[in-house]
């Protein structure tokens, strides 16, 4: 079913291996922080009922890349918290991508700020609406485009499964 991992850390494997390719090894914790969830209604307000919570909501991951390169994350649903970030340092600098609002991790609905150097980076000439729109508009070109295929959800499903297996104790292989 929908949680956490499958959906927010999903999508965001989805982009994150697409740029810096898949990981050969992932280690993993995760933690149910709020054991119960409050019903609310269509504008947000309690129902006056509660239900238990049966997923982690609380994700925190490690892994090299197939490319040797070390990265973390951590995903922590509660207000206060950065949503995402991501941080590349290299030869020539830093690159930050970050994004405080509560959908900030899915970077297909809701654009990231860009940083390069600590300077807010602004892309010139972006006319598509939201990345979702990118997908379909490449997905348009037929065999020409570059857009996520069936192999590609697999792909990333590996990766849940590893962090899930992760999370019992030990360090996953992907390779």
């Amino acid at each position: 079913g929908a949680s956490l991992l499958r959906v927010v850390v999903g999508h965001f494997l989805d982009y994150f291996t697409f740029v810096l390719g898949d990981f050969a090894s992932i280690a993993a914790t995760t933690v149910t922080q709020y054991p119960t969830a409050t019903l609310v209604d269509s504008d947000y307000k309690p129902v006056g009922k509660t239900v238990p919570v049966t997923v982690a909501d609380h994700i925190a991951f490690t892994g090299m890349l197939a490319m040797t390169v070390a990265w973390r994350c951590g995903y922590e649903e509660s207000p206060g918290r950065r949503y995402m970030a991501w941080e590349i340092d290299g030869e020539d600098g830093v690159i930050r991508i970050e994004n405080d609002t509560p959908r900030g991790a899915f970077v297909t609905s809701v654009e990231p700020k860009m940083y390069l150097n600590g300077e807010l980076v602004s892309i010139e000439g972006d006319d598509m609406p939201n990345n979702s729109g990118k997908a379909w508009f490449e997905f348009a070109k037929g065999v020409n485009g570059t857009y996520p295929t069936y192999e590609d959800a697999v792909r990333i499903h590996r990766h849940i499964d590893a962090i899930l297996r992760s999370a019992e104790g030990e360090r996953i292989s992907l390779k």
